[in-house]
């Protein structure tokens, strides 16, 4: 579903992605029918600034269902809104007042014609994480690097407890990256964040 004209190698029309996905779901159902198949993974972007870029990922999802219901299972009625989508945000939430998770809850609600509060049935964030590339964040100082992704862990795990939505976060692996680039900036992280990210989880009651 990648749709990023750097890596456009990855793209996936939805014709072939339909075909991909009921393949995949089929063979999961014959070994466990219960198991939720999550619908691929959707870019991160930005609420807001990138609103077109929201709307094609929900055409993209319209056009998968078209393909779902007229060359994969001919006369179907498969529906995206009734299956479970997988979101990516990559944003430093929580720092200068950003909130880009709760931004992006706001259109996919809007998507599933739902309140944010049964999101979590139908929308399950698979990679919460920090950015500090091309989104204002100083990349040389380890101060801002450190404590915008620390306080985009928190206020994501604040954001997915109050809508109830499943969250997959890497930020701990991003915090980690920045010791080879930082030198003495190490044993700070990781110290802070060993004790922070378990104490966040812990206090979220989410895994």
């Amino acid at each position: 579903m990648k749709q990023d004209a750097a890596v456009s190698f990855l793209y996936v029309p939805p014709a072939n992605f339909a075909k991909f996905y009921d393949l995949c779901e089929s063979a999961i159902h014959k070994v466990r029918p219960q198991t939720p198949v999550i619908l691929g993974s959707l870019d991160p972007h930005v609420a807001g600034a990138d609103y077109q870029l929201l709307v094609n990922q929900a055409s993209y999802l319209d056009q998968m269902q078209t393909a779902m219901n007229t060359s994969v299972h001919p006369g179907g009625h498969w529906n995206w809104h009734n299956q479970i989508i997988g979101l990516i945000d990559s944003w430093h939430n929580g720092w200068g007042g950003a909130d880009n998770l709760n931004g992006l809850f706001d259109f996919w609600s809007q998507q599933f014609q739902l309140d944010k509060g049964q999101l979590g049935n139908h929308l399950w964030v698979i990679e919460g994480t920090g950015c500090f590339k091309g989104c204002g964040i100083n990349i040389d100082s380890p101060y801002e690097l450190a404590v915008s992704h620390i306080m985009t862990l928190i206020s994501d795990v604040q954001t997915v407890r109050q809508y109830k939505v499943p969250l997959s976060s890497t930020l701990a692996e991003k915090i980690f990256m920045i010791r080879d680039s930082t030198g003495q900036l190490v044993s700070w992280t990781f110290k802070v964040t060993q004790s922070l990210y378990g104490r966040i989880w812990a206090w979220a009651g989410v895994h």
